[in-house]
Formats: C-alpha cells, sequence, structure tokens
C-alpha cells in the first residue's frame, strides 16, 4: 500500500511568500518616458502585486495499484511591497492547511477502509482551491472553497472567506470593517435585497430567516464574505438556502450602496483607464534586465517558461485552470495590473498547457490569451 501523504513536511516545503518580488525598487515610481495614452492619461510603474495559488495533487494507493484517494491543496505565493505583511498572510494561510490536515487523513482512512478490489469504486477526494477576489494595496480577498467526496451522487462543497487588511496584514472581520456595530442592520438589509433581485432566477427558499441568524453570529468569527473589485460578496453554501443544483449562492452589495456603513479604508481606490495589450516571449529569448518587477507561476518546475507583459498597462491579469483531476476551474493566478516594466513568468509543463486560460481588462474589455 503506497502512502502518499507525509502533509507536514509537505505543507512546509510548498508554501512561500515573497514581499520583494524581484524588484529593484519596492516603490512607486515615475517614468516621464512613458507614453501617453489619452489627454490627462499617463501610464506610470506602479509596485507589483500578484497572488499565486497554484494546486498539487497527492494520490493515495491501494496495494493493487488502483487510485483510490486524491488530496488536492494549494501552495501560495504572494508578492507585496511589504515583505512583513505578506509574511503574515501566508503565514494565516499555513495554518489554515494544517488545521484541515485532520480531516484530509480521515477521509484518506475512509477510502482505505471503503476499497474492495475488483469493485467499481471512484476515488474519494479531498481537495482545497484558493481563488484571489481582490488584491491591492488595501485590501487582500480570497473565496476558499473544499469539495469533498466520499462516495454518493456530488461532493459536498464548502466555502469560507478570508480578508486581509494589507496595511497591517491582519485578518479582517465583518466588526472590523464596519463605521460600528451598528451598521450590521444595515449592510444585512442590503444583503436581503441583492437576494431578492435573483431569487426566482436562482430557486431560493428561507434566505430571509437565514440572513437574519448569520448577522445575529460573532461578527469576529464570521468567514462568509469577501471584499471584490465591485462591492462585497456574501456567499452561501449549496443547500443552506437554494437546492445543490445552484451551486453557491453570492449576493453581492456594491460599493456604491456602502458609503457610511464600511470604513474608507477597504474602498477600493478609482480605476485609471488603461488601454495596453499583453504580450508574450518565450523564456529563453526574453531579456528580464528590461523588466524592473517580476512574478511567478510555477505549476510544475522544469516546465515550460513563458513571459508574459505589456508595453503599456493593463488591469486583472488573471490566469484560470481546468485541474486536470478534478476538472474543478479556478482562479490560480491574480494580479490586479500590470505596467511598464512588469513581467509575468508561467511555467508549466506542455501536457497542462491547453487546461489554461490567461484573462486581462484594457479599454474595458476583457481579453483572453489560450495557453
Amino acid at each position: 500500500m503506497k502512502k502518499a501523504l507525509c502533509f507536514i513536511l509537505i505543507f512546509c516545503l510548498l508554501f512561500t511568500f515573497a514581499g520583494c518580488n524581484h524588484s529593484s525598487n519596492d516603490t512607486t515610481t515615475t517614468d516621464p518616458t512613458q507614453p501617453t495614452i489619452a489627454e490627462d492619461i499617463v501610464i506610470v510603474q506602479r509596485p507589483m502585486i500578484s497572488v499565486s495559488v497554484p494546486t498539487a495533487t497527492d494520490i493515495t494507493t491501494a496495494e493493487d495499484g488502483a487510485a483510490i484517494f486524491q488530496y488536492v491543496y494549494p501552495s501560495m505565493n504572494l508578492i507585496f511591497p511589504d515583505a512583513g505583511v505578506a509574511e503574515r498572510v501566508v503565514e494565516h494561510h499555513r495554518a489554515r492547511m494544517i488545521e484541515q490536515l485532520p480531516a484530509v487523513e480521515s477521509t484518506r482512512q475512509m477510502a482505505l477502509n471503503d476499497y474492495r478490489p475488483g469493485q467499481t469504486f471512484l476515488p474519494y477526494l479531498y481537495s482545497v482551491s484558493y481563488t484571489p477576489m481582490r488584491a491591492d494595496q488595501s485590501v487582500l480577498s480570497i473565496f476558499g472553497s473544499t469539495s469533498i467526496y466520499t462516495g454518493g451522487a456530488h461532493p459536498d462543497h464548502l466555502g469560507f472567506g478570508a480578508n486581509y487588511d494589507m496595511v497591517t496584514g491582519e485578518v479582517l472581520t465583518l466588526g472590523s470593517i464596519l463605521t460600528n456595530i451598528d451598521q450590521k442592520t444595515k449592510l444585512r438589509d442590503l444583503v436581503i435585497v441583492a437576494l431578492d433581485d435573483i431569487a426566482q432566477e436562482r430557486h431560493l427558499s428561507g434566505y430571509k430567516n437565514y440572513v437574519n441568524q448569520r448577522f445575529e453570529r460573532d461578527e469576529s468569527t464570521d468567514q462568509d464574505w469577501f471584499f471584490t473589485n465591485t462591492g462585497i460578496a456574501f456567499f452561501f453554501d449549496p443547500y443552506e438556502i437554494a437546492p445543490y443544483s445552484e451551486g453557491t449562492i453570492v449576493a453581492e452589495v456594491p460599493y456604491s450602496s456602502l458609503v457610511g456603513i464600511i470604513s474608507d479604508a477597504y474602498f477600493p481606490a478609482e480605476r485609471t483607464p488603461y488601454y495596453g495589450t499583453v504580450q508574450e516571449i518565450a523564456f529563453d529569448n526574453a531579456d528580464l534586465t528590461k523588466f524592473t518587477q517580476t512574478s511567478e507561476l510555477v505549476i510544475q518546475s522544469s516546465g515550460e517558461k513563458t513571459v508574459y507583459f505589456t508595453e503599456t498597462a493593463v488591469h486583472d491579469f488573471t490566469v484560470r485552470q481546468v485541474n486536470p483531476e478534478t476538472g474543478y476551474v479556478s482562479t490560480i493566478f491574480y494580479a490586479p495590473y500590470l505596467t511598464p516594466g512588469d513581467a509575468v513568468v508561467i511555467e508549466v509543463p506542455q501536457a497542462l498547457k491547453g487546461s489554461l486560460t490567461i484573462y486581462y481588462t484594457a479599454s474595458n474589455t476583457v481579453n483572453t490569451i489560450e495557453y
């Protein structure tokens, strides 16, 4: 019998952080030679911020060689100008993953106990993924999802939010972002209104009572919301307020409705319009000395490397992957912007290239690059 999970050692090796991002300068600099894109809009170098969360898979096999359990888990690399903040955030994620190890081991043992040679057996699964939802110099918000399959018609899905103050590196809770605790009632009502708008389309039921109960909880322990670039999103797992077939239900309250409810520090800065185009070049042909800041997405070391950059600037450089083991689609890399002097190096084996898609926003249009 092969036992493929040496958990604590794996996590000690996999989680990394970077606050200096291979940059010769961690502060915003203005280059007067950068092109003027439109009247009164000049693109300048900005400090690089990025979140890389690729997943890896450990497979447990039975004595006959059959795969009976898969553990899919993310590593994390955070590029941020303040190295101390980056370290605190990644350490929090490391602790969260270690806390889940007993549940992972329990699921693996169930697979070992339930497997019978010669019988049809779908491998049991414990899968964790992180999706960056907002990343800037004020806030990092991540939506986490845990999927567990131990037989039956479908996996169970559980979501969690992880929100950080990027000035301090501290975890944000609902209580810490509100202007005062009395604003919980106003926010609750806005969440209900957002659910009202989708109630018929998404077959919601009982959500008003559920939301009321949720907002009666201790606001210092909540994990059921996250920031986006456009508002605050509250999410609901399958069966909580809708049938399983509807998946996770998300109700977003726009920032325009949150003035006076949440502290000003957590509103995103106004975006400068960007009009660039992302370009790519093989790593061996790239002159990396022309870039002052770089970030990496390593899906598998010793894979092929490609460098992505822009001569002007773009928003929301995002890489999504169809996980080859689970079929789930997840965001495994996010940078809120790329400006001149930035480079993203993606390292991936040839066999997985077709599983990736790159997205970026320019001229208020979402563009795609098939990797």
